[in-house]
């Protein structure tokens, strides 16, 4: 299957190099206005797709941050509840701090995940809508050559 540029190659090519095509008469202002529109979204669509992937990677690095952060913090409650088990006379306290430790750490790392998660939809729908305004504009190019071309 052909890549968006490549399809937008063709479609430029199209509309500009093929003496056969006879809808618009390459020195009307129609012609140059759809020769620039398929240019400007060409030129628009690798721009897009490079911010899209470097907002997912943030969004990954978010996330893998805050599971690092979640496993600190479990290991870090796990040490402390094993040094106050040692202690005889403070078991029943390290194990009620243990557990509020590791709900905690739960409960961060939840909020993270959950903030990581909203994000990379906050992301996703943004570039869904980028990518519906450049199917709009193909759609809205393709009804012009539509009008135009006698039957």
């Amino acid at each position: 299957m052909d890549s968006l540029v490549e399809l937008f190659t063709r479609l430029e090519t199209l509309v500009t190099r093929r003496p056969a095509l006879s809808l618009l008469d390459r020195r009307s202002a129609d012609y140059r206005e759809l020769a620039q529109l398929v240019r400007a979204i060409r030129e628009k669509i690798p721009e897009d797709l490079r911010q899209a992937a470097r907002l997912r990677e943030e969004a990954e690095r978010t996330l893998q941050q805050a599971q690092d952060e979640a496993r600190r913090i479990v290991l870090e409650a796990q040490t402390y509840a094993r040094r106050l088990v040692s202690e005889h006379a403070v078991t029943r306290e390290a194990e009620r701090q243990r557990a509020h430790m590791m709900d905690e750490g739960r409960a961060e790392a939840d909020a993270i995940r959950h903030g990581s998660d909203d994000y990379a939809r906050e992301v996703l729908e943004e570039l869904e809508g980028r990518v519906q305004d450049i199917l709009d504009a193909i759609r809205k190019g393709k009804a012009m050559l539509d009008r135009q071309t006698p039957p």
